[in-house]
């Protein structure tokens, strides 16, 4: 999502993310007008990262596997 000369420009992901999720492009719209503060890099978010990921990975996992 970007906004040029006034003009708000969506992409193919910003309307999928929009089906999935209207809060997601609520934020988004906001971090347009008010750019939201980026996290520190830590040791801390990194684990925290790491762990959603492999968190996700393992409920996809579940998921893919015929019953």
């Amino acid at each position: 999502m970007q906004a040029r000369n006034g003009i708000q420009l969506y992409s193919a992901s910003d309307i999928c993310n929009f089906l999935e999720c209207q809060h997601l492009t609520a934020l988004d719209l906001q971090n347009l007008v008010v750019p939201m503060e980026k996290s520190v890099e830590s040791d801390q978010n990194r684990l925290i990262q790491e762990k959603g990921l492999a968190h996700e990975a393992a409920f996809f996992e579940r998921l893919s596997r015929p019953e």
